[in-house]
């Protein structure tokens, strides 16, 4: 099924709020096996607004939208959505009852202004917000499904996983699962690597194949979809014994899993350990390495210094080192 994705909110048109949640919203709804075919973001002017998800309604199956779904008189994304599909804004005694649920929880009063979060489309579906205030919203029109979500990331990404996912499923069933290998590849110019594997990028539909120029090698996906996951690597594992072949030693590391889990495999082989002595990083690499399931069999343990006093006495640093 088709999906386009909407973001509203004129920080984010103008580069003032980085746009995360269309990264992560398209991340997490391909590995369902949705296809997002468009992104569009639009400032807090109804009319542009209106345009975005009328020309939306043409070309997908299913708009999903971020933003606007507040309190204040600038959160207009459930008025412009009922003008553009022609119905009117009701009372929903549900999406009030939602919206009492979290501020009981606070024990506060439920504001007066917090009444437009449970002003809806008629016929609207309320979805449940397990981090925020705003009620998410469901309205289905004709051949098109529209789900408004809040902006703020936190209680987007509660609210995909808490209420959007069980409702996709029990109302378009599986789509199939999506899956990629994704390879590191070093020592190579991007157009010797697009003449090494042509014949897979011309003939390409399923398994496809892309190449991501990365800082210090280019990165190779090659992505299929299928009924499951296991479905899914038969249709990819042709293509990665041919990649490996013809590419040999020039493939490094597999992207699908961290760095940190990469070292942790080759250390747990090779049966040695680690430890880290960190000044600058408060920490972050004992951290990243820590991060891993099962790092206590290899990882020691590790030293934050800022003073060179410690730095010579437990870590044994030159004292000359120090002093340049």
């Amino acid at each position: 099924m088709i999906v386009e994705l909407i973001s509203t909110g004129s920080e984010l048109l103008l580069g003032d709020t980085v746009n995360t949640n269309v990264s992560w919203l398209a991340q997490e709804l391909n590995k369902l096996g949705y296809t997002i075919a468009h992104q569009s973001v639009v400032g807090d002017n109804p009319k542009r607004m209106a345009e975005v998800f009328q020309l939306a309604s043409t070309r997908a199956d299913i708009v999903i939208s971020t933003g606007g779904l507040g309190p204040t008189q600038g959160d207009i994304t459930r008025n412009v959505l009922a003008d553009s599909i022609g119905r009117p804004i009701v009372f929903n005694q549900e999406a009030m009852d939602e919206v009492k649920k979290f501020f009981d929880r606070v024990k506060r009063t439920v504001p007066d202004a917090s009444r437009r979060e449970a002003e809806l489309p008629e016929g609207a579906n309320v979805l449940h917000n397990p981090v925020g205030v705003a009620p998410g919203v469901v309205v289905e029109d004709g051949d098109t499904t529209y789900i408004l979500l809040p902006g703020p990331p936190g209680e987007m990404k509660g609210m995909f996983h808490d209420s959007v996912v069980p409702y996709l499923m029990n109302r378009f069933g599986s789509q199939g699962v999506v899956t990629s290998y994704r390879y590191g590849v070093y020592d190579i110019r991007e157009i010797d690597l697009e003449n090494t594997l042509m014949d897979l990028i011309k003939n390409q539909s399923n398994p496809t194949i892309a190449l991501l120029i990365k800082k210090g090698y280019i990165e190779v996906r090659i992505t299929a979809n299928a009924d499951t996951l296991e479905a899914a690597h038969e249709v990819l594992n042709p293509w990665d014994a041919i990649i490996r072949e013809r590419l040999g030693a020039r493939v490094g590391r597999d992207l699908t899993v961290s760095m940190e889990e990469t070292l942790g495999h080759v250390l747990l082989e090779e049966q040695s350990t680690i430890s880290t002595a960190e000044s600058c990083t408060s920490g972050l690499v004992g951290k990243l390495l820590t991060n891993v399931s099962g790092s206590s069999e290899y990882y020691m343990g590790g030293v934050i210094s800022y003073s060179n006093d410690i730095k010579h006495r437990v870590l044994s640093v030159p004292q000359d080192m120090l002093d340049t």
